[in-house]
């Protein structure tokens, strides 16, 4: 996104009455609906910079020490696993 799509929803809250709060709503649960569709990332979160229009999209793991197959298995990552690579 750019400084030119930040303008675009300023127009469009000017002309149209839509709030940026909305759009930008709306263009995150997009985003994480696309990433979670195409990376299989049940945990991710949405940024937008309303000043700059960066996007940043990070997805995470929780650590554990054993899978929890009550919660969601996608979202956890064995200590074992990354304790090497991570210290």
């Amino acid at each position: 996104m750019s400084k030119e799509m930040v303008e675009a929803f300023a127009t469009l809250e000017k002309e149209k009455g839509i709030k940026q709060e909305v759009i930008v709503d709306a263009i995150k649960a997009a985003l994480v609906a696309a990433y979670k569709k195409n990376y299989n990332a049940t945990n991710s979160k949405v940024t937008i910079d309303r000043e700059t229009g960066n996007i940043k999209v990070v997805s995470y793991k929780i650590v554990v020490d054993e899978i929890n197959m009550e919660d969601d298995e996608d979202a956890q990552v064995l200590l074992e696993e990354v304790e090497d690579k991570y210290p």
